[in-house]
């Protein structure tokens, strides 16, 4: 019922004073009010909670939630709007399921203290579990502008990076995606970040100002020219920008209010200036409307930008009043597609395969009449390696390593050909390998060689001069010593080394190392590779994050995603280290044995941005460098299984190690041994026909 009210108050101030193609609601708070004493009466919100929630820790202390002097000032310290904790503050208006939004918001003063979060949130109130998307305000650790979301109670980020914090801040909806937008002056707007939630996409949302100070320091801030606006108009299709868009494409937007009695369209292939220029471009003119969704059908031609525009006719409510309003639309655009045929990427474009095994690969697309394969620029012929080669499908059977390449597909049709983007097909193998027993090369160029590929890791200078050394190792001659202090100003000391793009370009992946930790702080780096800049790509394993080994990845400034062992690595002895990316799981393994498992990988190490590649070294200039050796440290293109990787352990180790992936196959290994033996049998000896039923009495 909320909802219908805020829509129906919306409304009331639309038909009042509006020229724009939009429901909207603002607050400039000129008007004092106390929210902790009154909370929302006599204001324009629907709601006002901390310490409410259903996950809430409630230890959220909040001092002052009072608009005065113009502004809204908030001050709070020990909440939380992350993972499941919703205990910090939240003023909201309520927006009905499935509308279209745009929340911004003027942050005038911001005090900074560690945690201190502020910013737009759209969040589903009625959820069983914390569901809501953030526009974050947080000037810590370069973060500035960044998404938050949190999905079935688990946090993610898409974070921006290198950039100054604009105050000026905007959540904008569409539909499924929500995306963030920033401003230095409240004019010029810039586009961040976008995340996709389908799960928000239709529901009710509670839309409004958030503010969590993690930790005890009270954090301060002061805001102002709070604005929630809501189309009554929605473009549908084709989206905006869209350049593939085919020959029998229709233009569709969707009347959401029942006030709008016409609308024009415009609809051409010139923008200048946004299809005003007079009515050359008017092909729609006052036609009546009907809450629901109208389209129009051109005529389009090939590789043609097309723009478009529906304006709004309101009745003007005034007494006596016989004219409309009206509302101009925005211009959105799209392209056809060439004559030519239009490729898709070949599917997969990447993959490896099995020794010996076979692989098909399709090419999708648009315009298409014939088909050709090629692998590395040579024309595939019809036979026992290769089928289909004049087809959709390409089959490679008996796959070795002399098949790796680049496979891609050339299309023709009447009007000409293109060729799709080469997919990137490998054996599934080991690619690199650092037995850390020599180093070659002289003066500055020294390198550890990659013994199976081409990707050398190459020794850099410390501060003092001083360059990785070889020393005792684990296995074969030697291992590589990052001989680090422990200082709390890493910067000013380091050995590391660096390996070129491209090390660990896969989709699947198995990284292990044996590493001989001398212990220090946490947030060391075994190894670290990404961009340079701390909040962007990366892909890193630590020793310790204070509490556990940790792999880590986040992709393009977006979604960190990380596997934890549970325990720190041990200090001043040899311990293997593997982690392995098989789909959406990660796992990592201590000694042979599976330590911990995340199911919800979703990026691919081939999908970041990896062009700053250390080990012991971090892209958080403010990481401590690794202490300690490293030894055979091995990368491959596929993921391990949790038995090989426990038989490699155990061939140089002997003894035994539990394969805990496969022992729920055993399900009468009672005296967890991992094994049934007579010893399990004596466990059921001991109860052999014990029983509890109850039976009926007999008199």
């Amino acid at each position: 019922m909320k909802a219908q009210k805020f829509v129906l108050m919306l409304g009331l101030l639309f038909a009042m004073a509006s020229t724009a193609m939009c429901l909207e609601i603002t607050d400039d708070f000129s008007t004092d009010h106390d929210y902790l004493t009154s909370g929302v009466s006599g204001t324009v919100w629907d709601g006002f909670i901390y310490n409410g929630g259903d996950f809430a820790t409630q230890d959220a202390s909040v001092t002052v939630a009072k608009a005065e002097g113009g502004v809204l000032n908030l001050t709070s310290a020990s909440g939380s709007w992350e993972n499941e904790e919703d205990d910090g503050l939240f003023l909201y208006l309520d927006v009905q399921g499935g509308q279209d939004f745009t929340a911004s918001m003027y942050i005038a003063e911001y005090a900074w203290v560690d945690y201190h979060d502020i910013g737009l949130m759209a969040r589903n109130g009625a959820s069983s579990t914390e569901d809501h998307v953030q526009h974050r305000y947080f000037t810590g650790w370069s973060v500035n502008n960044a998404i938050r979301s949190v999905d079935n109670g688990a946090t993610t980020y898409v974070k921006t990076a290198s950039m100054d914090a604009m105050p000026y801040i905007q959540l904008v909806k569409l539909g499924a995606t929500f995306s963030i937008r920033g401003s230095m002056d409240g004019i010029e707007y810039t586009d961040l970040e976008t995340i996709e939630r389908t799960d928000l996409a239709d529901v009710d949302l509670q839309v409004g100002i958030f503010q969590a100070t993690y930790i005890g320091n009270s954090g301060t801030v002061a805001l102002d020219d709070f604005r929630l606006t809501i189309p009554n108009v929605s473009y549908i299709a084709p989206t905006n920008v869209n350049e593939e868009c085919a020959l029998d494409s229709t233009v569709q937007w969707d009347i959401l209010t029942d006030t709008i009695e016409y609308v024009d369209l415009y609809f051409g292939t010139d923008n200048e200036p946004n299809l005003t220029d007079g009515d050359q471009f008017k092909v729609l003119d006052m036609v009546p409307a009907d809450i629901g969704v109208m389209e129009y059908v051109p005529t389009l031609e090939y590789d043609t930008t097309y723009y478009w525009r529906v304006d709004s006719y309101e009745p003007n409510t005034a007494p006596g009043a016989t004219d409309y309003f009206k509302t101009t639309g925005p211009v959105w655009s799209f392209k056809t597609l060439p004559p030519i045929p239009y490729p898709y990427k070949v599917d997969p474009d990447f993959a490896a395969v099995p020794e010996a095994g076979s692989i098909d690969m399709f090419q999708g697309g648009v315009n298409i009449e014939t088909y050709q394969w090629y692998k590395d620029g040579v024309v595939l012929v019809e036979g026992s390696k290769y089928a289909n080669v004049t087809s959709a499908t390409l089959t490679v059977n008996d796959f070795t390593i002399d098949d790796e390449g680049g496979y891609y597909c050339e299309l023709g049709n009447a009007a000409g050909s293109s060729a799709s983007q080469p997919a990137d097909i490998m054996l599934a193998r080991l690619t690199t390998y650092y037995d850390m027993d020599m180093i070659e090369g002289e003066g500055d160029a020294l390198y550890i060689p990659d013994q199976v590929g081409e990707f050398n890791l190459n020794m850099a200078k410390a501060e003092d001069g001083s360059y990785p050394y070889l020393t005792d190792g684990k296995v074969g001659e030697g291992s590589l010593l990052f001989d680090n202090s422990d200082s709390t100003t890493p910067e000013a000391w380091g050995q590391f080394a660096v390996v070129d793009e491209g090390v660990a370009a896969f989709d699947d992946i198995t990284i292990s190392a044996w590493i001989y930790w001398n212990g220090g702080s946490s947030w060391q780096r075994i190894f670290d590779f990404g961009t340079g800049v701390s909040t962007e790509s990366y892909m890193f394993l630590t020793p310790s994050t204070g509490g556990t080994v940790r792999f880590a990845m986040t992709k393009g400034a977006n979604v960190e995603q990380v596997v934890d062992s549970g325990t720190i690595l041990p200090t001043q002895e040899w311990t293997h280290v593997v982690v392995t990316l098989e789909g959406d799981t990660a796992r990592i393994f201590i000694n042979g044995e599976l330590k911990g498992k995340n199911t919800s990988f979703t990026i691919n190490p081939r999908d970041l941005t990896m062009t700053n590649n250390l080990f012991a070294d971090a892209q958080f200039e403010n990481d401590p460098y690794f202490r300690g050796r490293v030894d055979e440290f091995k990368i491959y293109n596929y993921a391990l299984s949790s038995r090989e990787i426990a038989q490699d352990y155990v061939n140089l180790i002997g003894g035994w190690v539990c394969d805990y992936e496969g022992q729920d196959d055993i399900v009468y290994d009672l005296d967890n041994d991992c094994q049934i033996t007579l010893s399990d049998f004596a466990f059921i000896a001991q109860t052999w026909l014990g029983s509890n039923r109850v039976y009926a009495e007999v008199e």
